[in-house]
């Protein structure tokens, strides 16, 4: 049978699920963009009300405290939306790969090339390689939202001791 036909004739999930996958990366992104956004804006505003409003020594403390969990929180975000680092500083040609950016650009000077290596692999060879990719960008997207959580907690603490911080001043006042 023609490798060409039995491309065509494969079935859809295996991309579906591939394409599942990037798009789970790229919410992960989209999160924490909108997450540093927040924690940006919060850092400004505590600065401005311990400017306006903090007297009291615990308030300072307690506003502090609130800033360094928001500074902690943004390193974690910026970590979650940086690059995989496998592909600058390791491998990521796990499977052989013809199907991630890196290795490809690594590998292949020119596109013909590419394109040759890749009509070279039949389909089990290709399906294989898809699912190495798909497993790959699980266990990165894993690693992407481990770090959202927790700066998400971060976020949720500032607050806390930001809320605190103020309840402190009004008490005092």
């Amino acid at each position: 049978m023609d490798s060409t036909l039995e491309r065509n004739q494969l079935p859809g999930w295996q991309l579906a699920l591939f394409d599942h996958s990037e798009s789970t990366v790229a919410f992960g992104d989209t999160k924490a963009a909108l997450l540093l956004t927040a924690d940006s804006i919060l850092l400004t505003g505590l600065g401005w009300a311990v400017d306006k409003f903090a007297t009291t020594t615990a308030a300072l403390w307690t506003s502090a405290a609130a800033a360094s969990l928001l500074v902690v929180g943004m390193v974690t975000v910026l970590l979650a939306i940086s690059p995989n680092p496998k592909h600058f500083f390791g491998s990521v040609d796990e499977g052989g790969g013809h199907l991630t950016f890196s290795p490809i650009a690594r590998n292949y000077e020119f596109a013909d090339q590419y394109v040759d290596a890749l009509r070279q692999l039949d389909d089990r060879a290709i399906e294989a390689e898809l699912f190495i990719a798909i497993h790959g960008k699980a266990r990165w997207a894993q690693k992407k939202f481990w770090r959202l959580l927790l700066s998400v907690w971060l976020t949720i603490g500032a607050i806390v001791l930001a809320t605190g911080a103020a309840g402190i001043e009004g008490l005092a006042r």
